[in-house]
C-alpha cells in the first residue's frame, strides 16, 4: 500500500466514524465483513456487536438482538448462513 492510498484509507475511516458517509447497506456491493466494520466503527449496535478489549476482534454480545436487529437492517439475509457455521 502506498503512502497516498494509506491516506485515503485513513481519511476513508474518518468519514465512516463521523456518519458522513450515507450508505444503503442493503443493496450495496459492501461485503459482510465491511458491513461489519462500519458498524463497530460507527459504534451503531455497540449492545449487542462491539469491537473486543484489544481492538483486533469483534464480539457479538446479544446473538439474538444481532439477528433481530442488525441483519435486517444491513444485510441480505442469506448473509445469516455465516453464524450457522461457527456455532457458540
Amino acid at each position: 500500500m502506498t503512502k497516498g492510498s494509506q491516506t485515503s484509507l485513513a481519511q476513508l475511516i474518518s468519514q465512516i466514524q463521523q456518519g458522513s458517509i450515507q450508505i444503503d447497506f442493503i443493496h450495496s456491493s459492501l461485503t459482510f465483513p465491511e458491513k461489519l466494520f462500519i458498524i463497530l466503527e460507527r459504534d451503531l449496535h455497540d449492545e449487542f456487536i462491539q469491537w473486543a478489549g484489544n481492538g483486533l476482534c469483534f464480539r457479538i454480545i446479544d446473538e439474538d438482538g444481532f439477528i433481530t436487529h442488525v441483519i435486517p437492517q444491513y444485510f441480505k439475509r442469506k448473509d445469516t448462513f455465516l453464524f450457522d457455521v461457527f456455532p457458540s
